[in-house]
């Protein structure tokens, strides 16, 4: 080979090593600042305390196949939907995996303590930055929009990729803790209450210790409501007020069969001497619940159950009429003609 022929055959070599070094430092500046890699299966536990006496979890991949007959191709951005994606093919690919709420009360500051956690699947950093220092056109930033939670002052945080935490509190009246002493029995070495399942949304609230009071007071609080008053108004209230030390833990799943009918088991575990009260109390208000959803459109099958055995009141039922509340509350969230159509229909 000729001496020209080899160094222009060195110069291509180098060129092409030069480019795609710059495709890689452009790709792993893209990788930081937006999360375009996988990120790996992070669960809620691993932001857990003892002290997390509520635990909500929401599982948005398990109605993938759901989701995108709702999602208009046309709000793909034009570069994916030239490349091939459609939106059956781009959310498994974007949806987080686990987003949770995990709520623990503090009585020696009067706190209830927050914790939002998502494990994203990409777009970690890229939603830190977002929450953070985003803004809508009004001038707030997306955090204002929940005023009554006092946020943490680092704001969102991403310590590994997969596990983006959010912080915040709400204040508990100080006449919670001495209602809880009053008829609570302290038990801090019982072991924590989990999420057990594997379904679309899943709660769980362990009130050994008093945590409904405490949780409810300072969402009332927050709301400007006494929850003195609230549990002292006749006839549910002084029912509620006398049931809740005895109810032990609350359970609830949920999950869709179709974008209009759902299933909801609700679990309430409670001591057997007030078990047959509670069920009474809950069917007191039963036939308002009923109503209350049949106004939104929500047919409610089932009713609650004492269950001796098992020591728990059982309420499973069989929701329908849910697929225009979910269309709206979906199409809202995507800007477009197509949704704005959609959301007025």
């Amino acid at each position: 080979m000729k001496k020209g022929c080899l160094i222009a055959l060195l110069a291509l070599v180098l060129l092409v090593v030069a480019a795609v070094a710059v495709v890689g430092v452009a790709y792993a500046k893209a990788n930081r600042q937006f999360g375009l890699t996988e990120a790996p299966a992070v669960s809620h536990e691993t932001v857990a305390s003892a002290n997390s006496a509520l635990r909500v979890v929401l599982k948005p991949e398990a109605i993938v196949s759901l989701l995108d007959k709702l999602v208009p191709t046309d709000q793909l951005p034009p570069m994916l939907a030239k490349l091939g994606y459609t939106p059956d093919k781009m959310l498994p690919l974007v949806l987080p995996r686990e987003a949770a709420l995990l709520a623990a009360p503090d009585l020696g500051t009067n706190k209830l303590n927050l914790t939002f956690f998502l494990n994203e699947r990409r777009g970690g950093p890229f939603l830190v930055d977002a929450i953070n220092t985003g803004k809508y056109s009004g001038g707030q930033k997306p955090l204002d929009n929940f005023p009554l939670i006092k946020w943490a002052p680092e704001g969102a945080t991403l310590a590994e990729r997969g596990a983006l935490e959010l912080k915040g509190d709400l204040a508990i009246p100080d006449t919670v803790e001495p209602a809880i002493l009053k008829s609570w029995k302290p038990a801090p070495s019982l072991a924590s209450l989990h999420i057990e399942g594997d379904h679309l949304l899943e709660a769980v609230m362990d009130n050994r210790n008093g945590a409904i009071l405490a949780v409810c007071a300072a969402l009332m609080s927050a709301r400007g409501q006494d929850w003195q008053t609230v549990l002292k108004t006749p006839p549910a209230g002084p029912m509620l007020e006398g049931n809740l030390p005895d109810i032990l833990d609350v359970r609830l799943a949920a999950d869709l069969t179709d974008f209009d009918n759902a299933t909801v088991n609700l679990r309430i575990d409670a001591t057997a001497e007030k078990g047959p009260g509670l069920e009474f109390m809950v069917k007191m208000v039963w036939p308002n619940i009923i109503e209350e959803a049949a106004k939104q459109g929500i047919t409610i099958k089932g009713e609650p159950l004492w269950d001796a055995q098992k020591g728990a009141l059982l309420i499973d039922l069989a929701l329908s009429g849910l697929k225009p509340k979910l269309e709206m509350a979906l199409h809202r969230s995507l800007p477009g003609p197509t949704s704005a159509k959609t959301a007025s229909n």
